[in-house]
């Protein structure tokens, strides 16, 4: 449906899992899957062909959901330090799984969809073990983690208003304002954590992908 909608051709990451493999497991993966495609943009003969007859190699885009948001961002970085055939023309981060040690305001509300308990838990199975989320795998803004001097290309930024996580979303939106990034923020006000997936023909999905829509144009 997201790639009918949005007019795109979707590669889709199958990346390791916790608590069997924890973090950077799925980086790792991810970084791979990256450096496949970027093998399809310059092997001419070697490449898949259906790809090559119909992807654009000079407009890609990382996108994820939830813990995907937070590989998006993370490969987004590693991808900023490479030089490759592959352009990377945005980041599509969907209400990204951010977390810490100092509870926001947002964390302290209840939601039916996504509690703390459930996030802290994630946070233990995910985490390098004796890692707290400050980590800054969990953690984007903590010391180690900055991206002040990264040259990340723009980012629009989906945030669900109930989302107990919504608070780590717009400090990391403000903080890469002031580091000089482009972000653009599409605040869905009634909807929690995981809308997208979960009420995929609810308007305010619908106007969702048309900013994402008009966000890869």
């Amino acid at each position: 449906m997201w790639a009918a909608t949005l007019g795109v051709l979707i590669v889709s990451v199958n990346y390791r899992l916790a608590p069997e493999h924890r973090l950077p497991s799925a980086y790792h993966d991810s970084i791979t899957a990256l450096q496949w495609l970027q093998l399809q943009a310059v092997a001419a003969e070697s490449a898949d062909p259906w790809l090559r007859s119909h992807a654009d190699f000079s407009r890609v885009f990382l996108a994820g959901d939830s813990a995907g948001g937070n590989i998006a961002h993370h490969l987004g970085k590693w991808a900023a330090g490479v030089k490759a055939e592959l352009e990377i023309k945005g980041l599509i981060l969907l209400y990204p799984y951010f977390g810490g040690e100092e509870r926001t305001s947002s964390e302290k509300e209840n939601s039916p969809v996504f509690s703390l308990e459930r996030s802290d838990a994630l946070w233990r199975l995910a985490l390098p073990v004796e890692s707290n989320r400050d980590h800054p795998f969990s953690n984007p803004l903590i010391e180690g983690a900055a991206v002040s001097g990264i040259d990340l290309p723009p980012i629009f930024l989906v945030i669900g208003g109930r989302d107990i996580l919504r608070d780590r979303q717009m400090r990391y939106c403000e903080f890469l304002k002031k580091c000089g990034k482009q972000i653009r923020v599409h605040l869905s006000s009634e909807e929690d954590h995981g809308f997208l997936l979960s009420k995929m023909e609810e308007p305010s999905s619908v106007a969702t992908l048309r900013g994402i829509s008009d966000f890869i144009k």
